[in-house]
């Protein structure tokens, strides 16, 4: 089958999650458009260099760059450089991310900007963080604080902070439902999977949230989630990436009760760039099939 690497399926399930956190416009893309690294890329050298480097740059420095960043908002949420300034920021003290975490607690902050401090903070929040992101998850904050918030909350697993998302995963806000069922079902809640695919499938998740959703859901696919993974790779409304990779997962793990649905993505009108893929995921179904059989 064709090579889709690791970091561009991560990348691709954090900017679909990152673009679930903004209010969608009528124009709204589910996220994955923007990603930098395609299918088979790696990681630039540079960035593998980075993660031991020492800033170049003083706190201040780094902070007056990333404001740059923030006042374009959306602008950036495919930049990886908002994340390495929050890297390069924890290098020279943890108490460097805290005018970030400020920007996410404004109410006066615009959308964008909450949603590249989530980025910028994911990789290195910290336990301390915690009663702040829980203090913004309040219903009298706004929804894309609220669902940064929640995000931020599961990349700091522990027994309190998942406790709180499943206080979350009713509440009135869909995209604060959708953040903290997919940061349980990422840190391995199994009883919060189902609350997920059902979310997938309610008639008023747009394609944003649908693609944070399936992609959480392939990240620990089983058999039991291939009826939701066939709906999503025949689901025109997401983008290539996205059934690109439920398809890739469907040829891992499928059986022959996935075949119709990846067949239907073989030809027109699928999009091209899916084909290929699904065309692939077929064959290896039908190879294992016939292996299974034949011992």
């Amino acid at each position: 089958m064709r090579r889709v690497s690791f970091r561009s399926m991560a990348l691709g399930v954090a900017l679909s999650f990152v673009a679930a956190c903004i209010p969608s416009g009528p124009n709204a893309k589910s996220g994955n458009e923007a990603q930098p690294a395609g299918p088979g890329a790696s990681a630039p050298q540079g960035e593998i260099q980075a993660a031991d480097a020492q800033p170049a740059k003083s706190a201040p420095e780094l902070l007056q760059e990333w404001n740059t960043l923030a006042e374009a908002g959306e602008t950036h949420l495919s930049n990886p450089r908002p994340r390495e300034i929050g890297m390069e920021l924890k290098k020279l003290g943890p108490e460097h991310l805290t005018p970030i975490l400020d920007v996410l607690g404004d109410p006066n902050s615009k959308p964008g900007a909450k949603a590249l401090a989530m980025i910028s903070l994911r990789a290195v929040a910290t336990p301390d963080m915690a009663e702040r992101l829980k203090a913004m998850c309040k219903p009298d904050q706004d929804g894309t604080m609220r669902a940064c918030a929640a995000d931020l909350l599961s990349h700091i697993p522990n027994a309190d902070t998942m406790a709180f998302l499943k206080t979350l995963t009713n509440d009135p806000e869909k995209r604060v439902r959708v953040a903290s069922l997919i940061g349980l079902v990422g840190n391995g809640d199994a009883d919060s999977r189902k609350g997920l695919i059902e979310l997938y499938r309610e008639a008023d998740t747009n394609p944003r949230q649908k693609a944070a959703i399936i992609l959480t859901v392939t990240d620990t696919a089983s058999v039991a989630d291939l009826p939701a993974l066939s709906e999503a790779v025949a689901d025109a409304a997401l983008d290539v990436d996205t059934r690109k990779r439920v398809a890739l997962v469907l040829g891992r793990i499928g059986d022959e009760s996935v075949v119709e649905a990846l067949t239907k993505c073989t030809d027109a009108p699928a999009p091209e760039a899916l084909r290929g893929v699904a065309t692939d995921a077929v064959t290896v179904i039908r190879s294992r099939a016939k292996d299974t059989e034949a011992k």
